[in-house]
């Protein structure tokens, strides 16, 4: 009866394990011309990787179950106004627009919502080329803490409750993206 206890004990630790396991953890890293009013860089890098990852983030080894705890853990990211290492840059090839206007950091709070596109979206640079929202009504563009990323955040949480019950390749099928019904979109994204 004690062994079979201590088996069973064994397997409920591993599946909590499995349950409560985490995918991103956040670095500081120099930038190589920092900003004079930024003293620190930060930024979300896979928990197993040995080097800082490159974009676009290779998810193809993890499961669907995997990807929705990914894109949960990456939610958690909604207050962190840090900045991120990486300057404002466009990732699409298919967009001809270069970002040259003032802004040219973003924090970690939008660094999630950009990689939780890469864990979502097959081609993610087509949904959201630069790291950067903007507001269709206003013409407002927001990189760093705001009312627009908040939005963003209240819409990507609605998402990802609609997408945990109907599954990641259900919701490409049906085209059930985060911005959806929504005036906030990311910048040259289609």
């Amino acid at each position: 009866m004690k062994h079979m206890f201590l088996v069973f004990s064994i397997i409920i630790c591993f599946s909590c394990n499995n349950v409560n396991k985490t995918f991103f953890k956040v670095i500081e890293e120099q930038r190589d011309v920092p900003a004079k009013e930024v003293e620190k860089y930060y930024r979300i890098t896979l928990e197993s990787a040995h080097i800082p990852i490159n974009y676009p983030i290779d998810v193809s080894r993890y499961s669907e179950k995997e990807k929705l705890q990914m894109i949960n853990e990456l939610l958690k990211f909604k207050d962190n106004d840090k900045i991120c290492v990486f300057n404002i840059s466009n990732y699409s090839a298919k967009v001809s627009q270069i970002y040259i206007k003032s802004k040219r950091d973003y924090s970690l709070q939008l660094e999630a919502l950009f990689l939780i596109n890469q864990v979502f979206f097959d081609k993610p640079f087509d949904y959201s080329p630069i790291p950067i929202l903007i507001d269709n009504k206003t013409g407002e563009e927001q990189t760093v803490k705001g009312e627009i990323i908040e939005e963003a955040y209240e819409k990507y949480e609605k998402w990802y409750n609609k997408i945990k019950k109907i599954g990641i390749k259900e919701s490409l099928n049906r085209k059930v993206y985060p911005l959806d019904e929504s005036n906030i979109s990311w910048i040259y994204g289609s």
